[in-house]
């Protein structure tokens, strides 16, 4: 894997090694642009699992919902599209895992 790494990421291995890290930007064109969707195992212990989807553009969490799997993709896009009903619609054509 570190091989792979440094042929297909030099200069991500060389600030990893330094501790110098850069964050990635990206552009979102407004409000509901663009949606986030992010699952947690800190509850992995309990057998639960922490489900949110962001708005980045104003910070604004969409959902946060727990449950006890992640390996449904049924459930997470029934997450985004109740959030979608409750905003009456949305521009959003990206949802990013």
């Amino acid at each position: 894997m570190l091989a792979y790494l440094n042929l297909t990421e030099r200069e991500a291995v060389e600030f990893r090694k330094q501790k110098r890290f850069r964050r990635k930007r990206f552009w979102a064109a407004g409000v509901n642009d663009l949606w986030t969707c992010d699952q947690h195992d800190k509850w992995k212990r309990f057998g639960l699992w922490l489900h949110l989807g962001l708005d980045p553009y104003p910070g604004q969490l969409q959902w946060l919902k727990v449950w006890w799997s992640n390996r449904n993709p049924q459930l997470i896009g029934s997450y985004y599209l109740e959030a979608a009903r409750k905003r009456k619609g949305t521009q959003t054509s990206l949802c990013i895992f």
